[in-house]
Formats: structure tokens, C-alpha cells, sequence
């Protein structure tokens, strides 16, 4: 082999390494910020009380699930599975959403929706 090969074949391997650096790098900068948290659907812009609500959002088997003050059984039941929500929103599920009127409540129905 001679010089010039030697020279190019180490060239070519030089570059290769660092193209597959770069692409992994890359990679690994996307995965990092896909496993990052998310910011939270809803903003926390719900009832403080407990007595001064309208509606409840609820967690139930793993469905967002509507409930009118008062009623046992729920008025509506989102297909969104909760697993899929950031932590901050199953969090607040699992101890119920106060809300205190219908537009609050079709505000916080759109955001889950996307």
C-alpha cells in the first residue's frame, strides 16, 4: 500500500469518526430532551375551594372523567388516556379539578384535547 493510499484511508476514517460523533451527539441531545418534563396541559387557573365549583375532573381507570357538582356518575368521559399527561396533570387528576364554571371547563377540555 502506499503513502497516499495510507494517508487517504486515514483521512476517510478520521472524517467517518467524526460524522458518526456528530450524529450521535445529535441523537442523544434529542432523546435527553424528549424524556425531559413537559409543561403541564392545564394552568393551574382552577378553584381554590372546594365549595365554589361547578364541575370536577377526575382520573378514573385511566380516563379523564367529567362530573357535574353533585352527581355521582360522570357527564362525559375523555377517550385521552392520562397516562400520556405530563406528571403535573395526573397529580391534579388524582385529587380532582375544581372548576367553577362551564367556560373554565371548556377551556381545560380544549387544552386536553390537543
Amino acid at each position: 500500500m502506499s503513502k497516499k493510499s495510507k494517508k487517504f484511508l486515514i483521512l476517510c476514517s478520521i472524517i467517518s469518526i467524526i460524522i458518526f460523533s456528530i450524529i450521535f451527539c445529535t441523537l442523544y441531545s434529542l432523546i435527553r430532551i424528549a424524556k425531559e418534563p413537559t409543561n403541564p396541559v392545564i394552568e393551574p387557573k382552577i378553584s381554590n375551594s372546594k365549595e365554589n365549583y361547578e364541575y370536577v375532573l377526575k382520573d378514573i381507570n385511566g380516563k379523564i372523567n367529567v362530573f357535574k357538582k353533585g352527581t355521582e356518575a360522570p357527564i362525559d368521559i375523555l377517550e385521552k388516556e392520562t397516562s400520556i399527561l405530563p406528571p403535573y396533570d395526573r397529580e391534579l387528576l388524582s385529587q380532582g379539578i375544581y372548576i367553577e364554571n362551564i367556560e373554565q371547563l371548556n377551556k381545560i377540555l380544549e387544552d386536553y384535547d390537543d
